[in-house]
């Protein structure tokens, strides 16, 4: 996760513990490496649903912006061809 976002290994843990504040709760069992607890593992169904909607709308973006592209490019085209 943090390769992918750019985000250290410190800025993660504390973002975690601030979370963990706000909640209330604690999401991982400090002294066994990277283990939820319950609550932990609670969101993570939502978690993975919106990451999976995050991926959608990006590949949709994608789409969109290559269409828009190529519209682009064919009105250009076809204005070219009338001059």
């Amino acid at each position: 996760m943090q390769k992918d976002n750019a985000v250290s290994q410190p800025t993660l843990s504390y973002r975690i513990r601030e979370l963990e504040t706000s909640l209330g709760i604690a999401l991982f069992i400090r002294q066994v490496r990277g283990e939820l607890t319950s609550e932990g593992y609670a969101p993570c169904a939502y978690v993975k649903r919106m990451m999976l909607i995050a991926s959608d709308i990006a590949m949709n973006n994608d789409i969109i912006n290559r269409s828009v592209k190529s519209i682009s490019q064919l009105i250009n085209d076809v204005a070219l061809e009338r001059d």
